[in-house]
């Protein structure tokens, strides 16, 4: 079953100091506070039921959101360790790819020219001959941690590439050879790819117990319902804002799989600077009793 997640954004201010207004003083790190939820059933069977969260803000510089671009890849990844290189979608790229020594891996996002030895090779399914990696069958591996991919990979890593990997060979505009290469490689999903992370949480007895989306479909690969709230300012990033977030998940699942159970979700923010917001959580509630 194929999770869905949507997000709305409404009520964000900007406050901006003038010379006759004194702006508030936030905290860098973002606070956020509970404001409401509520659960929409829709009547056609063919479309997604809805929950909504909303979440009120406050950011002292102001630096939440991501760009629609932000973390996006071109047509062939780019797997390299220069700024040059970075630039295509650090620090927010979806998954982070790692180079390995047979005895320990090594995410090539910290990587720097001086760092890569002879004995490390670019992490592919087949480095399971020679490091311990999760099965790719199994789960959570074949979920969450291979993906079939092509990419093209800085001459500064040639050394970590067997020369039977190699399709062809590129000089791209800055005059920097890059190698092109297809396969399965071990990847472990970046936190800071989402910048809204929610999760769920049942009671089992008297104790709560996360509910995984993730799981919960095994053998099959589930989804969470982490998103990606948009740039509050596309020109301005510096000055403290306040606002609501009203975040929407669509999904088939929610009746089938919480029916009339009691759950309660936990909500937190990162920020561009990578500073995580406090957890706020909902009541415990069944759907039918914030249906609206």
């Amino acid at each position: 079953m194929k999770l869905f997640k949507n997000i709305i954004l409404f009520g964000c201010l900007s406050l901006v100091a003038e010379s006759c207004f004194n702006p508030p003083e936030f905290p860098v790190e973002p606070k956020i506070e509970f404001v409401d939820w509520y659960f929409k059933d829709s009547p056609d069977i063919s479309d997604d039921d809805t929950l909504f969260v909303v979440v009120s803000f406050q950011d002292g510089d102001g630096d939440l959101g991501l760009a629609s671009d932000d973390g996006g890849v071109n047509r062939y990844r780019l797997i390299g360790i220069t700024e040059e290189d970075r630039l295509e979608s650090y620090p927010f790229h979806e998954n982070e790819f790692f180079v390995d020594d047979g005895t320990k891996l090594y995410p090539i996002s910290e990587l720097t020219p001086a760092s890569v030895t002879p004995s490390m090779k670019i992490t592919t399914k087949s480095a399971s001959n020679r490091i311990s990696l999760p099965d790719f069958y199994g789960f959570p591996g074949k979920c969450k941690n291979y993906v079939i991919d092509s990419a093209l990979v800085s001459a500064d890593l040639r050394t970590t590439l067997d020369d039977d990997m190699i399709l062809d060979e590129y000089i791209l505009s800055n005059n920097k050879s890059y190698y092109l290469i297809a396969d399965t490689f071990y990847i472990e999903p970046n936190p800071r790819y989402y910048n809204f992370e929610i999760r769920f949480f049942t009671m089992v007895g008297e104790e709560e117990e996360e509910f995984n989306w993730e799981t919960i479909f095994q053998p099959e690969c589930g989804d969470n319902f982490f998103g990606r709230v948009p740039l509050l300012s596309e020109d301005d990033e510096t000055t403290p804002k306040e606002g609501n977030i009203i975040y929407a998940m669509p999904s088939a699942g929610f009746s089938p799989m919480l029916g009339n159970r009691l759950f309660k979700v936990k909500i937190l923010l990162h920020d561009r600077a990578g500073h995580v917001s406090n957890t706020v959580e909902s009541p415990l509630n069944s759907l039918d009793q914030i249906e609206r």
